[in-house]
C-alpha cells in the first residue's frame, strides 16, 4: 500500500501514480491532504453551494482540442473566478463544505486536469490560494 494512500484514502489509483512520478508543487496533496482533514464542524454540501458546480465528471469542462494552457485560459480560469471570485473577496467559511458537492469535488476537478490534461499544479494553487489558507485555518 502506497503511503498516501494510508493517509488520505480518497485518493484515486491515477493520482498515487501520479504522485510517484511527478515534478511539481505538491499542491495536489496538500489540497487531498486539507479536505481529510476537514472538522467534523464543516457542513455537508448540497446543491444550492458554489462548489456544487464541480459535482460529475471533469470531462464536460474539458476541450480535447485545446492544449493545457489554450484550456486554462479559455475555460478553467474563468470558471474557478465564477465559482471561487476573483481575489480574496469570496468569503470562504460560505464555501468550504464536506462531501461530494462540496470540496471532494473541486479535488476530483483538479485532479482531473493536472493528471489526465497536463494542466500545472501551479495555476490551481495561485487560483486556490485563498481557499487553500482558509482550509489551514481550520
Amino acid at each position: 500500500m502506497c503511503p498516501q494512500q494510508s493517509r488520505i484514502p480518497h485518493l484515486s489509483k491515477v493520482y498515487i501514480q501520479h504522485l510517484l512520478q511527478r515534478q511539481d508543487s505538491g499542491f495536489l496533496e496538500k489540497l487531498h491532504h486539507l479536505i481529510g482533514s476537514l472538522p467534523n464542524t464543516i457542513l455537508e454540501a448540497s446543491d444550492d453551494d458554489k462548489l456544487a458546480v464541480f459535482e460529475g465528471n471533469p470531462m464536460d469542462f474539458d476541450d480535447p482540442t485545446l492544449d493545457a494552457d489554450l484550456l486554462w485560459e479559455t475555460v478553467l480560469n474563468a470558471l474557478l473566478k465564477s465559482v471561487l471570485g476573483w481575489g480574496m473577496e469570496e468569503d470562504m467559511d460560505l464555501i468550504i463544505r464536506r462531501g461530494e458537492k462540496g470540496l471532494d469535488s473541486l479535488a476530483n476537478f483538479v485532479e482531473y486536469f493536472v493528471v489526465k490534461r497536463g494542466v500545472k499544479e501551479g495555476l490551481f494553487e495561485g487560483k486556490l490560494s485563498h481557499l487553500m489558507t482558509a482550509l489551514q485555518t481550520l
